[in-house]
């Protein structure tokens, strides 16, 4: 519009949302959709903005490929690790194995040596078999060594008669 001239409608509205960074709406003849003209602040807005999103998406995409990688790594060395381990396991696994076994059979032994006593014990005619007597004469002979021994005494004859 050049000065001086009578101003129009159209030229005003125009104007208008040019200085308000407003959108005016043009009807496309060929297929019938309103396209929107964007003011160059607004143009920079959305320029910015699918920049923003742009970096977002590299961003979440570098941490989901890191977590893999991550993961990844942590599968290697827990393989690896497990192949360290495995054949020490395995030989603690069979030790163990082995001493059970052991005891079992250590166990099965005391089991018949404790058969064994019970038969012998009862062959020795129980409380008073020729067993208890052999142990009871050896608790008197025990006594009286003890007594001995606290109050030891020397006797010397020169003759054949013993003095009990």
């Amino acid at each position: 519009m050049a000065l001086g001239e009578e101003a129009t409608g159209a030229d005003e509205e125009s104007e208008t949302a040019g200085l308000l960074g407003g959108r005016s709406r043009r009807k496309s003849k060929s297929i019938g959709v309103a396209q929107v003209e964007m003011s160059p602040m607004m143009n920079r807005m959305a320029v910015a903005l699918m920049c923003v999103v742009g970096i977002a998406v590299v961003v979440i995409l570098v941490v989901f490929l890191g977590l893999g990688l991550t993961v990844m790594q942590v599968r290697d060395n827990m393989a690896s690790v497990e192949a360290a381990i495995r054949p020490h396991a395995d030989q603690m696994i069979n030790t163990t194995l082995e001493a059970m076994s052991d005891m079992g059979g250590s166990f099965h032994n005391m089991h018949e040596i404790s058969e064994y006593t019970n038969e012998l014990a009862a062959a020795a005619g129980g409380a008073t078999g020729t067993a208890s007597t052999a142990i009871n004469n050896t608790a008197v002979i025990t006594k009286r060594l003890a007594a001995f021994l606290a109050h030891p005494t020397l006797k010397l004859s020169l003759g054949d008669s013993l003095d009990t």
